[in-house]
């Protein structure tokens, strides 16, 4: 009824009815019980034959934060996750995008999040508005780290060259908050790949940026074991030039690097903990280098918690594929 009302041109009454019904259900049983009975009047024309766009209920919605945010951001942020799977292609809509920005600017309305997760376009390509790089960039740098975080997952190390700013969460004072940084890493796309492999090179032999080397290290690694996944098919990752490239520098920094460097180098490499003796008896390696790892024997355990934290990759003796799994 509230879906034909709306259709009648009374969409802001009947969406600020929609919600209070919403919110009422909130309370009263699950938040997703609510989120979808809201969502399914507010946005799906399979649900009740009329949409109120969301044009016409998000300020409705942004105006309902304003008076208290607390009570309302669990719903409006489930609204706009909802949402984001309408426009998994993008939010062309400019009046929609304008709606969306108004939303992650305004601090009344709480976390920007969501909205700015549904202003990301999917292809990197397409231009984001300055105000939407801005936001961005503020999130990346807030010092409430789960807003950095959050914008780092959205980004996923994309837009690299107007959003250099994604790299300093990696590199960031607190540990945990690098360690977290570092788990969307296995996610970044093929396309995306050879490019933040390149920077996190750069800052690995820029003298100036020494206290971030070690750093930078650990997220190599992480991108350089998880692409050797499958590394067995023809023009697989470990085919690549810039998994040779790669390979060959941290062999080099095995070799010849700062001792406080080696670890991580090694745990790069593919060598972990559980298979070190394996690899040093049956490697082919040369003895210079076999002789640096072994030197860091009793370190590597600990390196490997501290770039992977408890997640299992299945390491074993060394991830196939790579040089310490013996099959490069």
């Amino acid at each position: 009824a509230l879906g034909a009302f709306a259709a009648q041109g009374r969409g802001t009454e009947a969406s600020e009815a929609i919600l209070d019904i919403a919110i009422a259900n909130v309370r009263h049983s699950s938040l997703m019980e609510g989120v979808l009975g809201v969502f399914g009047v507010l946005h799906d024309k399979h649900w009740t034959g009329h949409a109120i766009p969301p044009e016409v209920w998000l300020p409705v919605l942004v105006e309902r934060l304003k008076q208290d945010s607390q009570k309302w951001q669990p719903l409006a942020s489930s609204l706009l996750g909802e949402l984001r799977k309408t426009y998994q292609s993008g939010v062309g809509s400019s009046e929609l995008r304008k709606l969306l920005i108004e939303f992650a600017t305004d601090p009344a309305v709480g976390p920007s999040y969501p909205a700015l997760a549904l202003l990301q376009q999917p292809d990197h390509e397409m231009p984001l508005e300055d105000e939407v790089v801005r936001l961005m960039r503020r999130s990346l740098t807030d010092h409430d780290m789960n807003n950095a975080l959050n914008a780092l997952r959205i980004l996923n190390f994309r837009r690299l060259e107007s959003l250099p700013e994604q790299f300093d969460v990696l590199m960031h004072d607190d540990p945990k908050v690098r360690q977290e940084a570092r788990t969307f890493l296995p996610n970044v796309s093929a396309n995306d790949r050879a490019a933040v492999i390149e920077r996190l090179w750069d800052i690995v032999e820029n003298p100036e940026r020494k206290n971030d080397h070690r750093d930078a290290l650990r997220a190599l690694g992480v991108l350089v074991r998880q692409f050797g996944y499958g590394a067995g098919e023809p023009g697989g990752w470990t085919e690549s030039e810039l998994y040779r490239r790669s390979i060959k520098r941290l062999e080099q920094l095995i070799r010849e690097g700062p001792k406080d460097l080696v670890p991580a180098a090694i745990v790069a490499y593919g060598i972990s903990a559980e298979g070190i003796d394996e690899w040093l008896k049956d490697t082919a390696e040369p003895t210079d280098l076999k002789e640096r790892v072994k030197q860091s024997r009793g370190k590597i355990e600990a390196e490997e918690r501290r770039v992977f934290g408890d997640r299992d990759l299945g390491m074993g003796g060394g991830m196939e594929g790579s040089p310490g799994g013996g099959k490069f």
